[in-house]
């Protein structure tokens, strides 16, 4: 395999660039008589020519976990039962403020002078119902995928009870991608001119690839199709 491949791109789509693409499909390979190469022993992912360049930043000056909040609108059932979102108010870009509902358990114990009522939560950075797909992804996600292709390590997860919008922060729909199209689009647009040029090479696992023969590549298209 040529270093080419391998090595992350010289530079990055803009957002105009990125556009939301189909899904990618991965097929179950015959490992019958396959041939295999560990790809860790000569790819380091980050070049040595990028490392010198990059000054990595100290590990006191970086934030090593962000939080982000993202605060989702009502759907159109939850407005016809004419609900509202009054117990949680966004006292700052980075302060969330939760009030007790209403006629609930804790006001009422509150007034008693018992428990909490109000609970204020900090984090990185929170999103309002308004936020829409691509300005969440710009400001969260995107220097993630950046720092992806030139090396650095992330890991990006979604954390909340069900119904809160986990999946649509993920997949988004068709027509307004969410984070996880819109990551692809970056990666595979951003590496264009840099691919492998025949389809004989397949992943295996993490960190080996698979060199398939004309047979094998048939057999992969005729399961695509």
């Amino acid at each position: 395999m040529s270093q080419g491949i391998l090595s992350p791109p010289a530079g990055l789509l803009s957002d105009d660039d990125v556009v939301v693409s189909p899904m990618f499909e991965s097929t179950a390979a015959d490992l019958g008589s396959v041939v295999r190469k560990n790809l860790l022993s000569d790819c380091s992912v980050v070049s040595t020519s990028l490392e010198d360049k990059q000054q990595v930043p100290s590990e006191d000056s970086m934030e090593k976990v962000k939080v982000y909040l993202r605060v989702r609108p009502l759907l159109p059932s939850e407005l016809e039962r004419q609900e509202d979102q009054g117990c949680v108010r966004i006292e700052n870009v980075e302060t969330l403020v939760l009030q007790a509902p209403k006629d609930s358990f804790a006001l009422k114990s509150n007034e008693r002078g018992i428990g909490q009522a109000t609970h204020r939560f900090t984090f990185s950075q929170i999103f309002g119902p308004e936020v829409g797909q691509a300005s969440f992804f710009n400001l969260t996600v995107k220097e993630m995928v950046k720092d992806v292709l030139k090396g650095q390590n992330w890991l990006i997860y979604t954390y909340g009870v069900t119904n809160s919008g986990k999946t649509h922060t993920i997949q988004g729909t068709i027509k307004d991608g969410g984070i996880l199209p819109r990551s692809l689009a970056l990666i595979f647009n951003s590496l264009q001119g840099q691919l492998h040029p025949t389809p004989d090479l397949k992943p295996l696992l993490s960190n080996e690839v698979i060199w398939l023969d004309s047979k094998q590549i048939r057999q992969e298209e005729m399961k695509k199709l």
